[in-house]
């Protein structure tokens, strides 16, 4: 039996999943920033943001980890009203 790995790979990203990928993230937004703006919606458990591994300056984007997969469904409902350090953020 072979794997198809572009088949893993949709089923893998239809996998329900309790992180939530932020993009359009602020130079200077931190992941207390994140995880303050999200648990408005739902409690955040906690916040990663991806840094260039040379300059140390953020690529923009990030993720937000919760509890429960059902608080990252319920949160995507608000994706168009969550503003870190003023700025909308896309998820």
């Amino acid at each position: 039996n072979c794997i198809d790995p572009d088949r893993a790979l949709f089923e893998f990203s239809q996998t329900p999943s309790p992180a939530v990928l932020i993009r359009g993230l602020c130079m200077s937004a931190s992941e207390a920033d994140i995880i303050a703006a999200f648990s408005m919606y739902a409690p955040a458990k906690r916040a990663y943001i991806f840094h260039d591994s040379y300059s140390f300056l953020s690529r923009g984007y990030g993720v937000v980890e919760f509890d429960r997969v059902e608080s990252a469904i319920h949160t995507l409902s608000f994706a168009n009203n969550i503003v870190v350090r003023g700025i909308q953020v896309r998820i």
